[in-house]
């Protein structure tokens, strides 16, 4: 499924009130997806997981870009993100509203991961 960009009231609007939901729910499941894979795969000094780890864990590359772009986004008082890191994170597309205060935590992952993981999650997927 695409990752549908409207807002709520705006699917609400259009008669795409489940698509929107569908697309929620979609985005929930690759944040949960990360969340996992960096509790498994951390191992307090590296992270081994790549791109193709995610995808094979059930969630499409242009949602878990979103989701950890997302994250850098949310996190933007948190100096430890690279200058790259920023720049990319901005060029992700984001759903309309979604970084709302009260819809931001659907977008983004877990405050456990370290924003040093995030970091380098994010110049995983720049890459991929």
């Amino acid at each position: 499924m695409e990752i549908y960009y409207k807002s709520a009231q705006a699917a609400r609007d259009a008669g795409e009130l489940e698509i929107y939901r569908e697309s929620m729910k979609e985005t929930r499941k690759a944040r949960d997806i990360i969340d996992a894979l960096i509790r498994e795969r951390f191992d307090g000094y590296r992270l081994n997981m790549t791109a193709a780890d995610i995808v094979a864990a059930g969630a499409d590359l242009a949602r878990a870009a979103l989701v950890i772009a997302a994250t850098v986004r949310d996190r933007a008082h948190d100096g430890r993100f690279s200058g790259t890191v920023r720049a990319w994170a901005a060029t992700v597309r984001m759903p309309d509203g979604s970084l709302d205060d009260e819809l931001s935590w659907l977008y983004t992952i877990t405050l456990r991961a370290h924003s040093c993981i995030v970091n380098g999650l994010s110049d995983m997927m720049r890459k991929a």
